[in-house]
Formats: structure tokens, sequence, C-alpha cells
């Protein structure tokens, strides 16, 4: 009886099979087939999210996300002019030969610090706001990152930039409190 010799290639996901010429033609074996579990592990993609909004909540919703961008564009701008009109009044000030009031000091340590969390949040806000104007574009906003049901529009109206819905979002921070 003549054998079969079975290659494997990773790059491909179907395992081709070698015959002889006297072995029955036979349909190439799929990974998910073979016996050798732990080798062969096939991932099946994550669902895509679709929305259920109309084209016409969509244009709201990406016209609402623009307004939010430039807003918080220009409180970034200001911050950001703000701490460096700061650093050059203490730059001036501390090459005045005068010291420093240690309270003059710590408060403006304290002002610096709050004027990068503000800077820090708004860019995170750009951020967010960027990645919800990309699932407008693929049709994927307004649905739940993680459990991909519709987040309600109480919600979107509220925040139009959210990744989760309520319960998902509560169950992630009570695991990062954790």
């Amino acid at each position: 009886m003549p054998k079969t010799v079975i290659k494997k290639k990773p790059a491909k996901k179907n395992i081709k099979i070698v015959k002889s010429k006297t072995a029955k033609k036979t349909k190439p074996l799929k990974i998910s087939d073979t016996k050798d579990k732990k080798a062969n592990i096939v991932k099946t993609p994550k669902k895509t999210p679709v929305t259920k909004l109309s084209t016409k909540e969509l244009k709201f919703y990406k016209e609402k996300l623009i307004q939010i961008k430039d807003q918080t564009l220009d409180e970034y701008k200001k911050i950001s002019e703000y701490r460096s009109e700061t650093s050059r009044d203490e730059l001036s000030r501390s090459s005045s030969g005068y010291g420093m009031h240690l309270a003059d000091a710590a408060a403006e340590n304290f002002e610096r610090e709050f004027s990068l969390n503000l800077a820090s949040t708004e860019a995170q806000i750009i951020a967010n706001v960027d990645d919800a104007l990309k699932r407008i574009e693929t049709k994927e906003f307004g649905v739940c990152q993680s459990c991909f049901k519709p987040i309600p529009k109480i919600r979107l109206n509220a925040l139009p930039y959210v990744k989760l819905c309520i319960k998902c979002k509560e169950k992630h921070e009570n695991s990062e409190n954790l």
C-alpha cells in the first residue's frame, strides 16, 4: 500500500497532501481537521460590530465630535500658552538674584502639575474623539467595543466618543480597582 506524506507549511492555513501515483485523490486537509491541536490553533476573528444608527444620526454625531475636538484643541492650546508664559516668568524670577519664597515655589509647582494634568486630559479626549470619528467611517460607532451591543443614545449624547456601554464600563472600572 503506498504511503501518503503530509507536509505542513506554517504560512498557509491548509495542509497539502503529497500523494504517490497510485493513491486516490483526496481533498486537502484543513488545519482544524488535524489531530495535533496544539500546533494548529485556529483563531476565529472577533465579530465586527455594526452600528444600528441611521446615516443622519451618524452625521449628527460626526458634527458633534468635530465640534468637541475643535473646543478641546482650543483649550489645549490655551493651556500650552499659559505653561510657556509661566515658565518664562519663572526663568526671569530665578535669574533676578532674589530667592523665591518657599510658598511661592510650592504654588507654582502645583499650578504646573495641574496644567500638565489638564493638558494630558485634553490630549486623551482628542485621541478618543479621533477614534470615534474612525468608528463612524467604519460603521462601528455607537456599538460597545466589549459586548457588541448598541450604546444608549442618552450616553452617546452626553459623551459621543465613548467606546463602552455603561455595564461594560462599570465592569472595566471594577476590574481596575481590584
